[in-house]
């Protein structure tokens, strides 16, 4: 874990270019989702990035747990990792969910 301290500003620059009025509706859709992967005691492996990657390709907008056993504490800090590794944009973080979003590509 770094020794910088993450804020909620670096989620919302995150963001890009984004319009508020877009994260709201992603907000309003991801509220009905349920998590579709969940993160444990392991932490976060490449395997997990993999399958992040193939959700969000699939599917726009994903909801990821971080189940009470996650190593790391810093959840917007997991966040920002992910977001990073899977070129996607967290949408929100409450509680120990991440909701993250990525426009689809031409490629499939």
């Amino acid at each position: 874990m770094s020794t910088q301290s993450i804020h909620r500003g670096d989620i919302i620059k995150n963001r890009g270019k984004i319009s508020p009025k877009r994260i709201s509706v992603l907000k309003s859709q991801a509220a009905v989702i349920k998590p579709l992967v969940r993160l444990g005691k392991n932490g976060l492996s490449h395997n997990q990035i993999v399958e992040i990657n193939r959700m969000l390709s699939k599917r726009k907008l994903v909801k990821v747990k971080l189940l009470p056993g996650f190593p790391e504490k810093n959840i917007e800090e997991t966040a920002l990792k992910i977001a990073s590794k899977t070129s996607s944009v967290i949408v929100t973080v409450i509680g120990n969910n991440i909701v993250l979003y990525r426009e689809k590509t031409g490629k499939k």
